[in-house]
C-alpha cells in the first residue's frame, strides 16, 4: 500500500507498465498498483472496430471508445484516440441505431427482463436517399410502416443488417435506415423460411455482390 505519488511512480516504471494501473481502495483508504487484464493493443483493436462501424454515428463512437479506453492509461488512451481519428470514415447520421438494435434484440429474444417472451414482429419506417438531395434521407412507401418478423442481426462491410421475414421471404434490411423501430406484440412468423437458410452461404451470396462487378440492391 502506498500514497498516490508512489503509486504513479510504480505505474511509470519499465516493468510491465502497460499491464498496471493505480487503484484506490475505499475500504482501506489507500492506493495500490494492480495488473491490467488488457493490453493496449487489445483496446486499440476494440477502438478501431468501433470507429470502423458505419452504423455507429460519430458521437456514439467517441463515447464507446472512451469507455474501452478506461482500461488503459490516459497516455495510451490519447494515442489510441488520436491514431484512430486519423482515418476518415463515412458514419451514419442516424443517432438511434443502438436503440433500434436493442429493440430488435428484445423482439427476437425468448426472455425479456428475466421473463419468458415469445419472439414478436416489429414495425418501422424505412429510409432511402432522396434523388433531389443525395445527402437527405426520406421515408420509403410514403412513410407507411414496414411490419416484419426479425430473425438475425449481422454485420457486413461495417454495416448492421437485420434478416427478417416480410410475409413472403427473408429480406436483409440496413439497421441504420430503420426509423422508429417498435415491437408490435404480434407473434413472429416465417420460422420455416428462416430455417432453410444457411447463414454463412446466404451472407456470402448476398453481401458479396456489393463489392463485385455485378451490384445488386438487397434492401427494399
Amino acid at each position: 500500500e502506498c500514497d498516490i505519488d508512489e503509486a504513479i511512480e510504480m505505474l511509470e516504471g519499465e516493468d510491465g507498465e502497460e499491464y498496471k494501473t493505480v487503484v484506490y481502495d475505499k475500504t482501506r483508504k489507500g492506493f495500490y498498483v494492480c495488473r491490467r487484464n488488457y493490453e493496449a493493443d487489445d483496446i486499440r483493436l476494440l477502438a478501431e472496430c468501433v470507429y470502423s462501424a458505419k452504423f455507429i454515428n460519430e458521437g456514439q463512437a467517441k463515447r464507446l471508445v472512451n469507455v474501452v479506453c478506461g482500461f488503459v492509461s490516459e497516455a495510451q488512451a490519447e494515442r489510441i484516440r488520436h491514431n484512430a481519428f486519423l482515418v476518415d470514415r463515412v458514419k451514419t447520421h442516424n443517432s438511434n441505431v443502438l436503440n433500434s438494435i436493442s429493440t430488435i434484440n428484445q423482439a427476437m429474444s425468448r426472455k425479456v427482463e428475466g421473463l419468458s417472451h415469445n419472439p414478436e414482429k416489429i414495425r418501422f419506417k424505412y429510409l432511402k436517399y432522396s434523388i433531389a438531395n443525395v445527402n437527405k434521407q426520406v421515408e420509403r412507401r410514403s412513410g407507411a410502416d414496414y411490419v416484419v418478423s426479425p430473425f438475425q442481426l449481422l454485420i457486413s462491410d461495417g454495416n448492421y443488417y437485420l434478416l427478417a421475414f416480410d410475409g413472403k421471404k427473408i429480406i436483409p434490411y440496413r439497421v441504420d435506415r430503420m426509423k422508429d423501430v417498435q415491437r408490435t406484440g404480434e407473434p413472429r412468423e416465417g420460422q420455416a423460411e428462416f430455417d432453410k437458410i444457411d447463414i454463412r452461404t446466404y451472407t456470402q451470396r448476398v453481401f458479396s455482390m456489393f463489392g463485385g462487378k455485378k451490384k445488386r440492391r438487397v434492401t427494399i
